[in-house]
């Protein structure tokens, strides 16, 4: 099933809930779906603050139950600023500025949030709003090299890089910063895909996991050509 927010948006983030799903961009509204609403609905949110736009969404645990949203501003082929944003009003308040940022993902194993644009890949304390650790892509800044980003809660982060190639770092040992992890990479074929993870126990088990839905994804759109 597919589904137009009526607005440009190529990046997806869904809240700690389950229950809305947020699109965004770089030059467009953001905009958010209720889950069980019919899926043609989308609500755009009008941003301002110190950025007028969010490509991506990732929650933080704020330390009393609840969560504060940060954004990320970046795009196929320009870096990005990052922040907090109020998602009942759209304030935002910028933290960094002109950083690998259109991806956006919070990892719970390593209290982080990691941000991935054309340079690479940061890793940012949110509780002191430093940039711990940098991973510097080897293809460049002249494409959107990191598609997609997200982290599978036992320390270990993955990437699509733009040339199909599947990465993986793993920070379960060692002192839990990118630049020093122990890296994996695969050549997938795929030069547009996605993911995302729930808790399982053991890396062997996510990562047949993940194998199988690249099958299961390569195999769809074969099928459809």
């Amino acid at each position: 099933v597919s589904s137009s927010t009526g607005v440009n948006n190529n990046v997806t983030s869904v809240d700690p809930t389950g229950t809305t799903i947020w699109a965004g961009w770089k030059d467009t509204s953001l905009a958010s779906h209720t889950v069980g609403a019919p899926i043609t609905s989308w609500t755009t949110l009008s941003i301002s603050g110190s950025d007028t736009v969010a490509t991506g969404l990732a929650w933080v645990p704020n330390g009393v139950g609840g969560y504060t949203p940060w954004y990320t501003t970046g795009g196929e082929n320009i870096l990005g600023n990052v922040g907090t944003i109020n998602l009942s009003t759209g304030v935002t308040t910028r933290v960094f500025t002109g950083i690998s940022a259109t991806n956006i993902t919070f990892d719970p194993y390593t209290d982080s949030i990691f941000t991935a644009g054309i340079n690479g890949i940061d890793q940012i304390n949110p509780n002191t709003g430093v940039i711990e650790s940098t991973w510097t892509n080897p293809l460049g800044s002249n494409a959107y090299n990191i598609q997609q980003l997200s982290a599978t809660g036992s320390g270990q982060l993955l990437a699509f890089n733009s040339d199909g190639t599947l990465l993986i770092w793993d920070m379960s040992t060692g002192n839990g910063l990118i630049g020093n992890a122990v890296t994996g990479s695969f050549s997938t074929g795929l030069l547009s895909a996605g993911f995302d993870f729930v808790p399982v126990p053991e890396p062997s088990t996510w990562m047949l996991l993940l194998i199988g839905s690249g099958i299961f994804t390569l195999g769809t759109r074969q099928k459809e050509r």
